[in-house]
């Protein structure tokens, strides 16, 4: 994870995210490092897969949309955490959720944005 810098967060060469002053508290911080890496995980899938929006293999799933597709990683990841229970060595399966949730949001936001330009 990204260690705490006061008043951005280089997230990757193209990223950075800039916070008007520094978070006091260390749960905070906390959680904006992981959120960071949640940011890293992203943009590392995104090198390594392509865009969401192509994932389009279409061979057991023809009419499946990106959106239906990150729902089922979402129920996936959910059926994972409600069977196993989350701990210390699950980090990758907490990144991944919210990675996932907020694939979704930006989806949802980009749908609605689209909408209102109609």
């Amino acid at each position: 994870m990204e260690t705490w810098n006061a008043m951005e967060l280089c997230v990757a060469d193209n990223y950075t995210v800039r916070f008007g002053r520094e978070p006091q508290a260390e749960s905070l911080k906390r959680a904006l490092d992981f959120l960071g890496a949640v940011m890293q995980t992203l943009v590392a899938k995104e090198a390594g897969y392509g865009k969401i929006d192509d994932h389009k293999v279409e061979v057991f799933a023809p009419d499946c949309t990106p959106e239906m597709r990150i729902r089922v990683r979402l129920d996936e990841k959910l059926t994972r955490i409600s069977r196993l229970g989350v701990d210390t060595t699950d980090e990758d399966t907490l990144l991944d959720l919210v990675g996932y949730l907020a694939l979704l949001a930006g989806m949802r936001t980009r749908d609605a944005h689209e909408t209102s330009r109609g």
